[in-house]
């Protein structure tokens, strides 16, 4: 009776660890994919605050740009 419990806990384990492997790559896979996704959100973090930079300094051309235009017309009034 022993022989048959022995192969029968040992059967157990068997069927155990064959559902539970899948789960345990879903799981790093999914570990993965939350990393890569964490270094893509700082990326995209990165990137946005350098186009508002840039936004600024064509901002503070374009006014530039309007001052010159100004100064250009007025000089060429005289």
């Amino acid at each position: 009776m022993t022989d048959k419990l022995i192969i029968a806990f040992l059967g157990f384990i068997g069927a155990l660890i064959v559902a539970l492997k899948p789960i345990l790559d879903l799981n790093t896979n999914i570990v993965e994919l939350k990393t890569s996704i964490d270094n893509f959100k700082q990326s995209v973090d990165k990137l946005d605050s350098r186009i508002t930079e840039h936004g600024k300094e064509i901002d503070k051309l374009k006014e530039t740009v309007a001052t010159h235009e100004v100064r250009i017309e007025n000089l060429e009034k005289k």
